[in-house]
């Protein structure tokens, strides 16, 4: 009786200590901001369908797949696409502002921001893209572009972005500047690979005031991440921080791949047709499909409890160890069993 109430105290002690071998699961990595220079894939219609980057204009009774406003001056057969190509900066710095020149627009109201993307023609007059420490259309003070990746999610702040085009400015961030996403708005997704810095952003903003007033933007960049001038590797930083300032955080430890030099195309020609106020809405084209999350390329990891078993430091429970603890505990089903049949 002495050594079965001991060899049941025995078990008692000994096998809570198995429990962290058969329950820990993989460590959740914690979401990593990306910093340097998203360097945007010009704009292409060659081959048919739309590829790099390009910005279509929702109409005001639509949704975020459509239908699309036409654009005359688009390159594309299908003019509801605006094709795009980087700026001075080569694309969008994340982390970073890049503010609008002044004047911010020439004689004719086309926009003279170019950092970001090159100036480009929108009915007759040039339109372009600048991310400022104050929003122009709000007067709200923002946050600079931020990226962050959690496995194969993407998400973004891109509040800071803003649209100038025939003297007037329009948000098209994501959020908007006071952090809300009226309408069609949608925050940006994507994809992006670890071992080639690419990078696919997606999002639609809807214009608030002005002629386009209820009009949205839908926006597709695609390019790669790659240093910023005066940085030898692009990084990406920590936990991000909510609503942070212009500046990127301290580098972490994961680093992404050398930048690809991106193609060019001629700049627009700036004046030419008479500016015009409010376009009129013309056709539409197929709903573009949403972007896409692929599946992570690596899955969960379950714990080997077979060979942390045999482990002499797993948990610091080794083989003769759990070797008693199965006779123990074998010893006492069987005196269960034993007691059943007496009381029988």
């Amino acid at each position: 009786m002495r050594a079965r109430t001991a060899a049941l105290l025995a078990a008692t002690l000994l096998v809570p200590s198995l429990v962290p071998l058969v329950t820990a699961g993989p460590a959740q990595a914690a979401p990593t901001r990306l910093t340097g220079v998203f360097a945007l894939t010009p704009g292409s219609c060659t081959g048919g369908a739309p590829s790099g980057s390009y910005f279509r204009m929702i109409l005001a009774s639509g949704t975020p797949s459509g239908p699309f406003l036409s654009n005359s001056d688009s390159a594309c057969d299908d003019e509801t696409y605006t094709l795009l190509t980087p700026g001075t900066d080569g694309g969008l710095r994340l982390g970073e502002l890049q503010p609008q020149p002044s004047p911010a627009f020439d004689g004719s109201g086309n926009a003279r921001a170019g950092r970001l993307i090159r100036p480009v023609r929108f009915y007759g007059v040039d339109f372009s893209a600048a991310t400022n420490a104050v929003d122009p259309q709000t007067r709200t003070r923002v946050s600079a572009p931020q990226v962050s990746v959690s496995g194969s999610t993407v998400s973004a702040d891109l509040r800071a972005l803003g649209v100038s085009w025939n003297n007037q400015q329009f948000n098209q961030g994501a959020p908007k500047p006071d952090g809300s996403t009226p309408g069609n708005t949608r925050l940006a997704t994507g994809r992006y690979d670890s071992r080639t810095g690419a990078l696919t952003l997606q999002w639609t903003s809807q214009i608030q005031g002005g002629p386009f007033n209820g009009f949205t933007g839908l926006w597709h960049l695609t390019g790669t991440v790659a240093p910023a001038k005066g940085t030898t590797a692009p990084t990406t930083a920590g936990t991000p921080a909510a609503g942070g300032g212009g500046a990127g955080a301290a580098p972490g430890t994961t680093t992404a791949p050398p930048a690809r030099t991106a193609g060019s195309t001629a700049a627009p020609v700036v004046g030419g047709a008479t500016p015009t106020t409010t376009p009129a809405p013309s056709g539409s084209a197929a709903a573009l499909p949403g972007p896409t999350v692929p599946p992570s390329t690596s899955e969960p990891v379950e714990p080997d409890v077979a060979a942390a078993s045999t482990d002499g430091d797993a948990g610091g429970l080794g083989l003769p160890a759990l070797l008693a603890v199965g006779l123990v505990v074998a010893v006492a089903a069987g005196g269960l069993v034993t007691q059943q049949r007496r009381r029988r």
